[in-house]
């Protein structure tokens, strides 16, 4: 019934984070660019015929991907940066901005869909920041499957070493998966990003639109969502078919 649905959801919601570390759940972190160069426009597309800034697609494609992921097998997490418009604005200031909006405790679609929808762009890009800050949150779940899934329309802006990052935390002992969803980017940071995928054992995904932006969410998610099932289903997940 509709109300059993409600209770288990509430329930799931409410229960703490150190009674969920245990279960077999994939702990997946979004990653969100909120930069500056994401309030530029995209040329018309066929499908609205009008001029979308690129936060907007974005925005759009997230909130219609996170009903479609498995949330009694996955628990998420979402990390946004360069949107604090409150700071003053340059490279050492926004530079510092990543921020967990979201945490694995509270962590569902409705909450991250709030979330996102209060994003404006406006700092620069601390990919290597955000990876690290990351790795930090889900630590406390390194054997649950940790995952990143960063979505960025740019390469690392404040001087970090993204790969540096996920081989730290691997030899840390936290051997995060990263997914990564580049969009509208120029040759050089298609190459950083493509290369943060390949260090992080994950799946590289390039975007131009909004519908490409959608495709490549939800492939992620239908990865994650196997790993999730075969994690319930006592398989190792590296056994399981995974698109």
């Amino acid at each position: 019934s509709t109300t059993g649905e409600s209770k288990k959801e509430d329930s799931k919601e409410d229960s703490p984070v150190e009674d969920r570390r245990s279960e077999k759940t994939v702990h997946m972190e979004i990653i969100f660019d909120s930069s500056g160069s994401m309030g530029l426009t995209l040329p018309p597309n066929e499908e609205r015929g009008i001029r979308e800034r690129k936060i907007n697609a974005a925005k759009r494609a997230l909130k219609d991907t996170l009903n479609s992921l498995d949330t009694d097998n996955i628990t998420l997490a979402f990390r946004a940066y360069g949107f604090d418009t409150s700071i003053e604005y340059g490279k050492k200031t926004t530079c510092r901005n990543s921020e967990l909006l979201v945490d694995f405790e509270k962590g569902n679609a409705s909450r991250i869909t709030d979330a996102v929808t209060s994003l404006r762009p406006y700092g620069f890009t601390p990919i290597a920041d955000s990876l690290k800050l990351a790795g930090a949150d889900l630590e406390p779940f390194k054997d649950n499957f940790p995952t990143i899934l960063l979505i960025s329309d740019g390469k690392e802006s404040c001087d970090g070493d993204p790969i540096a990052e996920i081989e730290r935390l691997k030899a840390e002992g936290i051997d995060v998966q990263v997914h990564v969803v580049g969009f509208d980017l120029d040759d050089e940071a298609r190459r950083q990003l493509l290369g943060i995928a390949r260090a992080g054992n994950g799946n590289y995904y390039d975007a131009k639109d909004y519908r490409d932006l959608s495709d490549s969410i939800n492939r992620v998610a239908e990865t994650v969502n196997e790993i999730g099932s075969a994690l319930n289903r006592g398989q190792d997940p590296e056994d399981s078919t995974v698109p």
